[in-house]
């Protein structure tokens, strides 16, 4: 990119507001939530007519705005379906709406703000209303964007920090350190070890079980060659966008900064801890995230409807595993109204497992989607399994959410995965060419990732390693095999793998008690 060529837009953040939007009297009950201030989500039944709607521009009215289902700069208008997980008979459908709110120059408010327009739709409802609206959050992987500004975020994540990024910017904290090369940051590795072995299609008993990965997509590795991806399926599955692909274009957010950006190689990364862990599985990687890492909640309700269509298209389209590395805090208690939550409820019920990561802000305040583990278990569906992070020696990651909410703990600090074969801006702090010599000596190149492999550290990478292992033991499953109940075998594995990793934690816990007997004081 020449200093003559534009870069990227940064229109994207200035429209995230944080606010607390509800009724001033529910104050108590409400938290602070990053949401898309221009525009909502509106859902509806497919047996209701859509006209019902309408009742929306009496609201928008009230401040003088108009609602648009057009496309507006780079937001497409976007309308899914998805079956009715409150429909016992499944026989109507939920559709979920973008609509944009758009001030005029006779509005009465003169700039927009959706949870203002939530909050008077929510107070002249009836009960029976046919049609809802709720706002549209922002999720985003545990290393850029939260409501409390994650832990992560520090110098040594960009010379110059938005502005726009949080209003709650954190003074500091220990965790910081886990973002820093040499103490758990990303930096590249030598990985000297095997690669896994993947048998061929004739050595496998049965059919291969599939994970999907939502996140930013999966650079080139030698080891991942067979991964599909999500724009090469039909439906297509999240963006299809290569100029903005941050698994191949390393720097976008700043490319006269040379730095590379923050998220750069987290679907690569992520991608590799589940082949390590199942080697036979095969994997669908689908990029929902740009180089800011963070994406609207219409979009990823987009992809998942659209792996949802794919799944249910053809019994050779199963998935088994889908992998959540990403997230959002809501506003309300849990048992609020959620898209996100009945499209993956549907998901579940053709018995994929959901594995989604518990955030990295160091708090115990639910993070969604790993927090629908929360809800009340539905034994005819495939579990949700919420993974915090732990360090080497099993203790809690100090970056790491928690709460009862989190059900299961891996390493997810200072571990070694796939990175996208790329070099970046930064180079050495020192490099020398002896005279006569045609080999350069130099410091380590923080951000060359020519080996293909790096260390970093987030409870990102502890959710794949979960959905790895539940992918192993589906494999061993006989009933998966045999075509028998998918959901008990979904349920089956989980538990084993469960099992497993509570031994694993237990013997860890064991040589951590007798390091501090015998360590002299």
């Amino acid at each position: 990119m020449t200093n003559d060529e534009p870069v990227e837009s940064w229109k994207r953040i200035p429209r995230v507001a944080v606010g607390m939007p509800g009724n001033p009297d529910d104050i108590g009950s409400q938290s602070p939530t990053l949401y898309v201030r221009d525009t909502v989500l509106v859902s509806y039944s497919s047996t209701e007519n859509r006209d019902s709607t309408d009742v929306l521009a009496e609201v928008a009215g009230h401040f003088g705005w108009l609602l648009d289902r057009g496309s507006r700069d780079d937001r497409l208008p976007i309308s899914v379906r998805y079956p009715d997980v409150n429909d016992e008979d499944a026989e109507s459908e939920r559709i979920v709406e973008r609509v944009f709110l758009v001030a005029t120059g006779d509005s009465v408010a003169p700039t927009v703000d959706a949870a203002a327009f939530v909050r008077t739709f929510r107070a002249t409802r009836s009960d029976d209303a046919p049609v809802d609206v709720q706002l549209e959050h922002v999720l985003a992987i545990g290393t850029s964007l939260a409501p409390f500004m994650s832990p992560f975020m520090s110098p040594f994540m960009s010379p110059f920090m938005s502005p726009f990024m949080s209003p709650f910017m954190s003074g500091g904290s220990p965790a910081g350190i886990y973002a820093v090369p040499g103490a758990g940051g990303r930096m590249p590795v030598a990985y000297v070890g095997p690669a896994p072995v993947r048998h061929p299609d004739d050595r496998i008993d049965g059919r291969r079980v599939r994970v999907a990965i939502l996140d930013t997509g999966c650079g080139a590795h030698d080891w991942l060659g067979f991964v599909a991806k999500g724009v090469d399926q039909n439906p297509t599955i999240g963006i299809d966008d290569p100029a903005t692909d941050p698994e191949v274009h390393p720097d976008l957010l700043g490319p006269l900064d040379g730095q590379m950006d923050p998220v750069v190689g987290h679907g690569t990364f992520i991608t590799g801890l589940v082949h390590q862990e199942a080697p036979d599985a095969d994997i669908l990687t689908a990029r929902v995230l740009h180089a800011d890492g963070i994406v609207y909640e219409a979009d990823v309700l987009a992809a998942l409807s659209a792996l949802l269509e794919y799944v249910r298209a053809d019994e050779a389209n199963h998935v088994d595993v889908l992998n959540l590395s990403l997230g959002f805090y809501h506003e309300e208690e849990p048992g609020f109204t959620s898209s996100i939550r009945d499209v993956l409820a549907a998901l579940r019920r053709t018995g994929v497992v959901v594995v989604a990561s518990a955030g990295n802000d160091a708090t115990n305040r639910p993070c969604y989607p790993a927090a629908f583990s929360l809800d009340p278990d539905e034994r005819s569906w495939a579990p949700v399994i919420s993974v915090g992070a732990q360090n080497p020696n099993g203790t809690q990651a100090l970056f790491s959410n928690t709460g009862r909410w989190v059900d299961t703990w891996v390493c997810g600090a200072a571990v070694v995965s796939t990175m996208p074969e790329f070099d970046a801006g930064a180079t050495p702090l020192a490099r020398r060419q002896a005279a006569g010599s045609t080999q350069a000596r130099e410091t380590l190149d923080p951000d060359d990732f020519l080996g293909g492999f790096g260390v970093w550290s987030g409870t990102s990478f502890a959710a794949p390693i979960v959905a790895g292992r539940i992918a192993a033991a589906l494999i061993e499953s006989v009933s998966l095999r045999t075509g028998d109940d998918r959901i008990a075998a979904a349920r089956d594995a989980v538990d084993r793998v469960r099992a497993a990793i509570t031994a694993e934690n237990d013997a860890l816990h064991s040589k951590s008690i007798r390091s501090r007997r015998n360590t002299p004081r």
